[in-house]
């Protein structure tokens, strides 16, 4: 796939999610996606459902046997669900299939990406659509992309095909590409999963590759490895990690790691001069080393990426856990400013009203970009078991431009009043 224009190699594309009949989401939710996105709400409401979500979609539309994967039966169902439908859905929420829709209804899950058409043209929103059946051998039903609400290409089970407007926008993609204009007949459907024209091939941009490229800049390429628990993760490195190790210091920590391979002295402590183990300092410092490593991995991955105009889906759940506020809020800020020195889409998973308010004031004084932070509240109804999800917008200068939702950041005021 050819490179976009250049602000697409350059920035995290703004665009919109929509998530439905997916695990607690039984009606349609859409949100908007920034660069930095801190997701709020109670325990079990669903953040966790709509972050992995994100991750599935990029999964299954980039990863290349992902599609395939859930388009084809599979005749020997893997022993971990009994199930054939074992791909990047049942990898990334660690369910079975039958427990992916509300209610465990047979009503297809379907998934959403919106962004604006990343060559240069008339601007243009691209939306890619995919539905997923949660019962059938062959998971994936269809995938369809949309440019302003036309319909575009289809891969489908019985139907699949592009049409004139899809044509027109590959035919612009091909042009800003360089690329030379497709001889008469060659196939610009390509291949995603379902189908494609016997022996015809195109050698430059597809609707297919398309589809690709919008889910990469939509999501942004999800981690190939999840959260795992700080002992796991210093066990991740190889040698020093000089890039986990600044971001330690940028929160204010003194310890460091020295030695992540060593039984007796994985970490060293600058003010004091120990040598320790991490079984031997507080929660709150093995909790800042696994989330460092996580953004650094991110960092590591964007800077790999730079070329190729992609960047990297970081979720990060709870970074605060085990610290005390001012670290929630310096970590808040050292995550905000990795995510922007090094491209990457940030998803946390937060109830830190210390985080959600150093980034807020990070806005008012002009450090970060206002319509870089997005801020999604997700809440659950109780009398029904269903999950909704929306942003909650901000100003320039860093104010909220809604009142609280009842729940969010007031609960315990009443017991400073008399």
């Amino acid at each position: 796939m050819t490179e976009p224009s250049a602000p697409s190699r350059q920035f995290v594309a703004d665009s919109k999610f929509t998530i439905k009949n997916l695990r607690c989401f039984r009606q349609s939710s859409t949100i908007s996606l920034g660069q930095i996105n801190l997701i709020f709400g109670a325990n079990n409401s669903g953040k966790s459902t709509l972050t992995k979500a994100i991750m599935a979609m990029s999964r299954i539309l980039t990863t290349p046997r992902s599609v395939t994967e859930m388009t084809t039966t599979q005749s020997r169902p893997p022993l971990l669900f009994r199930s054939p439908n074992n791909n990047e859905l049942t990898r990334t929420f660690k369910v079975p299939p039958t427990q992916l829709s509300f209610g465990g209804t047979k009503e297809p899950i379907e998934l959403t990406i919106q962004t604006e058409w990343p060559w240069e043209g008339p601007e243009t929103q691209m939306e890619v659509s995919m539905s997923i059946a949660v019962r059938d051998k062959a998971p994936l039903r269809s995938v369809k992309l949309f440019a302003d609400d036309e319909l575009a290409a289809d891969w489908s089970r019985d139907n699949f095909g592009i049409s004139s407007i899809g044509s027109k926008y590959i035919h612009a993609a091909r042009l800003a590409s360089g690329q030379a204009e497709p001889r008469s007949g060659t196939f610009l459907l390509g291949k995603l999963g379902f189908h494609e024209e016997p022996g015809s091939q195109s050698n430059g941009v597809t609707a297919a590759g398309i589809v690709q490229t919008l889910v990469e800049l939509g999501t942004g390429i999800a981690p190939s490895a999840d959260e795992v628990e700080p002992r796991r993760e210093i066990r991740r490195f190889d040698q020093v990690p000089a890039g986990v190790n600044k971001i330690i210091k940028d929160v204010g920590s003194s310890v460091r790691v020295a030695n992540p391979r060593s039984s007796n002295g994985q970490l060293y402590d600058d003010a004091s001069g120990l040598v320790f183990n991490l079984d031997q300092v507080g929660s709150g410092i093995g909790q800042i080393i696994a989330v460092a490593a996580r953004i650094d991995r991110g960092v590591a991955k964007s800077r790999s990426l730079v070329s190729v105009r992609t960047f990297p889906l970081v979720p990060i759940t709870e970074p605060e856990a085990h610290l005390h506020p001012r670290l929630q809020a310096e970590l808040g800020e050292a995550l905000c400013r990795a995510a922007l020195e090094n491209p990457m889409r940030l998803i946390i998973e937060t109830h830190s009203d210390a985080l959600l308010f150093r980034a807020l004031r990070l806005v008012r004084t002009g450090q970060i970009p206002a319509d870089s932070l997005r801020i999604i509240f997700v809440e659950q109804e109780q009398a029904t078991g269903e999950s909704t999800a929306r942003n909650i917008p901000i100003s320039s200068s860093g104010a909220l431009l809604e009142p609280f939702p009842i729940g969010f950041l007031d609960w315990g005021l009443e017991d400073l009043v008399p």
